[in-house]
C-alpha cells in the first residue's frame, strides 16, 4: 500500500537567481521527477530502496531516503518507518540491516559483519523527523529504543579511542574489503551522537544531552586527528592509514560540520582537480586494487566498479550541499544542474552511472530505478541549496 499524501496544488512561483532560464526549467522538472520517484517507493511500512530489484526496506537506503521525504513534508511515511524498525529492534539495540516486504528482519544481510551505519542513520533520521514535525509525544514514547540504538553503535569502539571499529563489508560500500576504522562510518557516528544529543535536549534530558554533545566533540576531534591528510580525509585505518580518497566520508564530513571551512575547501579543490563530479559523483580516487573488491571475479565487468569508481547521484547531491555550506553557491548550482540533466534525460532517478553519464545496464549489474536514496537526497539538496520547490500540500 502506498502512503497517502495531501493533494498538491501546482504552482509556477520559481526564482533561480544563479541559473539560466533553461537550467531553471530542467532543475524544476528534475525536482518533480524526483518527488514522483520517491513517492513511488513509499510502501505500507516506510520507504522501499527501489521499485525494481530493491523492493525491500534497506536500513541505510530507507533512512537516507527519509531525509528527503521529510524535506517535502511527507512526515507520516517517515514516522511509520521509524516505528517499523523500532518494532524489529533487538534487545541489545541492533536494528535490522533490511526488512523484507513481508516483515521478516535480516540483521546481517551479507552474513559477514553487522552493518554499523544503519543504526547511526536511524538516529539521524529520527532527530530530523522530530525537528521538522515537533512530535515530542512520539519521541518520548520511543526514546528508550532510540537510546538503545545509539548505545549499540557506541559499543563498537572496541579499543576505546573514541572512534568505532567494524568488520568486513559493514557499511554502505559493501562490495569493498575495508575494516576497522572506516571514515564514512565514523562520520555517520559523529553525526548520530550530535543528533542524539539534540533529541535528548528536546525532551528535557539536559544532562544526557550535554554528555553526548561532549562525546560528539571528542569524536570529531579524533576524526580530524587520525584521518586528515592535508588535502582530504583518509579512507580507513587498520594496521596502517589507507590514503585513498573516498567521496562518501569526505563529502559528509563537510555537510555535517566535521570538516571546518579550510579543510572543506581543500577537499573540494581535490574533487575538482580529479574531476570527480563530471558525472556526479564518483565513489573514489583512485580505483581500488582488484583484491579489495569482494566481486573481483566480475572484473572487468561493470559490477566490479559498483563502489569502485562508478558515479552515484546521491553523492553528487550531498556534494552540492557541501559546496553550499562552504559558500560556493555557483558550484553548488552547477552540481545540481548536472544531476538534474541525468534525471530529466532518463525520465527517472537512477542508482548508478558510468563515466559517460549512462545508467549502468549490464549482464551482472543493472541500475535500480526509481531509486529512493538518490531521489530523496536530490530533494534535500534542493532545499539546502535554496532552490525553490513545491512542498507537499501546496
Amino acid at each position: 500500500m502506498t502512503a497517502k499524501t495531501a493533494p498538491r496544488r501546482e504552482t509556477n512561483k520559481f526564482c533561480f537567481p544563479h541559473y539560466s532560464f533553461m537550467a531553471s526549467k530542467i532543475t524544476r522538472k528534475a525536482i518533480e521527477i524526483a518527488k514522483r520517484d520517491l513517492r513511488a517507493c513509499y510502501a505500507s511500512n516506510g520507504i522501499f530502496a527501489g521499485r525494481g530489484h530493491f523492493q525491500q526496506y534497506w536500513c541505510r537506503d530507507s533512512f537516507f531516503a527519509s531525509l528527503g521525504a521529510s524535506a517535502i513534508g511527507d512526515l507520516s511515511v517517515v514516522k511509520k518507518q521509524l516505528y517499523f524498525f523500532l518494532l524489529n529492534e533487538k534487545k541489545n539495540g541492533k536494528l535490522p540491516g533490511l526488512i523484507t516486504p513481508r516483515g521478516r528482519p535480516e540483521y546481517r544481510p551479507l552474513l559477514l559483519s553487522n552493518p554499523v551505519d544503519g543504526n547511526a542513520l536511524f538516529v539521524i533520521a529520527f532527530s530530523d523527523y522530530l525537528r521538522r514535525s515537533g512530535d515530542k509525544k512520539f519521541a518520548r514514547e520511543n526514546f528508550a529504543g532510540v537510546r538503545k540504538a545509539m548505545e549499540w553503535v557506541e559499543g563498537h569502539d572496541w579499543n576505546h579511542d573514541m572512534l568505532i571499529e567494524e568488520g568486513l563489508l559493514a557499511n554502505w560500500a559493501d562490495s569493498l574489503f575495508k575494516c576497522w576504522k572506516v571514515l564514512y562510518s565514523n562520520v555517520c557516528y559523529c553525526r548520530a551522537l550530535e543528533e542524539f544529543a539534540a533529541i535528548a535536549g528536546a525532551l528535557g534530558e539536559k544532562a544526557l544531552a550535554g554528555r553526548y554533545e561532549k562525546k560528539a566533540a571528542g569524536v570529531k576531534k579524533e576524526i580530524n586527528r587520525q584521518f586528515w591528510l592535508q588535502e582530504y580525509y583518509a579512507d580507513w585505518i587498520d594496521w596502517k592509514r589507507h590514503e585513498n580518497f573516498s567521496s562518501d566520508g569526505n563529502v559528509l564530513a563537510i555537510v555535517w560540520g566535521i570538516a571546518d571551512g579550510e579543510k572543506g575547501a581543500r577537499i573540494e579543490e581535490f574533487v575538482a582537480e580529479k574531476k570527480l563530479t563530471e558525472v556526479p559523483m564518483r565513489t573514489c580516487y583512485p580505483n581500488y586494487a582488484p583484491w579489495r573488491v569482494a566481486t573481483f571475479f566480475t572484473f572487468p565487468s561493470k559490477a566490479f566498479y559498483y563502489h569502485n569508481g562508478l558515479s552515484w547521484p546521491w553523492l553528487g547531491a550531498m556534494n552540492a550541499i557541501a559546496l553550499q555550506r562552504l559558500g560556493e553557491r555557483k558550484r553548488a548550482g552547477k552540481e545540481m544542474e548536472r544531476i538534474a540533466e541525468l534525471i530529466v534525460g532518463q525520465g527517472t532517478v537512477h542508482e548508478i552511472f558510468d563515466e559517460s553519464g549512462k545508467p549502468v545496464r549490464s549482464a551482472l549489474l543493472k541500475s535500480e530505478h526509481p531509486f529512493a536514496w538518490s531521489a530523496a537526497l536530490f530533494l534535500l539538496a534542493a532545499e539546502k541549496t535554496g532552490i525553490p520547490r513545491e512542498k507537499a500540500g501546496e
